[in-house]
């Protein structure tokens, strides 16, 4: 069993999709997340697109989009800051936002219970 923490939010700011986890904005571009959206499941071709951020010390961070297989949902990986962790994005809410719909979606932290067989997201 897994619970669902919020955790942030994303928008999207001209010409690029910003998602906020805690205190870091990661930038994705407004073409790569119509990519992961459109041909994110098809024929079981998971798109990953490699993000980057500056997380107020100047350096970059690096992870990856992938739609799922459900195409209900948006995944983020980080590789580093805080990596092992996976965030969801509902892909509707996502598709919302890109469209001006709506302003923001929110960013969910995936929390697995103890004796799941999963590995602790949170320790």
């Amino acid at each position: 069993m897994s619970q669902f923490l919020e955790v942030g939010h994303t928008l999207r700011s001209g010409d690029k999709v910003e998602i906020h986890i805690g205190p870091a904005t990661y930038d994705l571009t407004a073409d790569a997340a119509r990519q992961v959206l459109v041909y994110g499941s098809f024929q079981e071709i998971y798109k990953e697109v490699p993000q980057v951020t500056l997380d107020g010390s100047g350096r970059e961070v690096g992870g990856f989009v992938t739609l799922s297989r459900t195409r209900r949902s948006v995944t983020v990986k980080l590789k580093t800051g805080r990596p092992g962790r996976l965030y969801l994005i509902n892909a509707e809410a996502l598709r919302d936002v890109m469209r001006g719909k709506i302003p923001r979606a929110t960013v969910s932290e995936v929390v697995f219970a103890p004796g799941s067989g999963k590995t602790p997201a949170v320790a």
